[in-house]
């Protein structure tokens, strides 16, 4: 059976975006004026983005041309972009700047920008790092405090610590070795095991 495709028109015809949603949140005004005591390219991305929606509570995106049979539209409150929670206990690294590339040919770099992050972020407990090598992405999950580190990875077998570079920059970056556990995915069922689910909580 053969799936008709529609024409390029005819779908942007089919297409009717939904009403922009009235989005009132009372920490707009404070998630921005939180924003000035970021590093200066967060300050700068945040007040592009303010001068692109105006006095709108949102901003509009769409998917790509030919991705699904219409255009999909959807509308996202800028909030989100400048809001941290208070409760928060997270922060992040900055992708680009911990890349598996990176990790070999600029360890200094990557170790500067832990540490700058761990130094800005004193009231957080987890950094969670979102680490790409070799064109595949593994969440790689650090804690300071107790000298832990979380390995996520979807195809992690025959892996340990010593397959990511990332795990021996911040043992160098921290000046002490981690303790790093690989966080099963799945088992032979392909589901992921409930006592792995506990250990990750924990």
């Amino acid at each position: 059976m053969q799936v008709q495709e529609l024409p390029e028109k005819q779908m942007a015809n089919s297409y009717a975006p939904n009403p922009d949603p009235e989005f009132i949140d009372p920490e707009v005004t404070t998630a921005l004026e939180r924003t000035k005591t970021r590093p200066r390219a967060i300050q700068d991305m945040v007040e592009l983005l303010s001068r692109c929606v105006g006095d709108n509570h949102s901003i509009q995106i769409s998917s790509s041309a030919r991705m699904y049979l219409q255009m999909v539209q959807d509308s996202i409150p800028y909030v989100e972009y400048f809001y941290e929670s208070h409760n928060s206990r997270s922060a992040f690294f900055n992708p680009h700047h911990i890349k598996g590339d990176l990790c070999m040919k600029n360890s200094e770099g990557v170790q500067e920008h832990i540490i700058d992050m761990f130094m800005f972020h004193t009231d957080k407990t987890f950094f969670l790092a979102p680490y790409l090598a070799d064109n595949h992405w593994t969440l790689i999950i650090i804690c300071p405090s107790t000298k832990r580190g979380y390995i996520i990875d979807s195809i992690s077998r025959e892996k340990d610590q010593h397959s990511y570079l990332l795990t021996s920059v911040s043992d160098e970056a921290f000046g002490f070795p981690f303790l790093w556990d690989m966080v099963n995915l799945w088992n032979e069922k392909g589901c992921l095991p409930q006592k792995e689910i506990d250990k990750l909580i924990l």
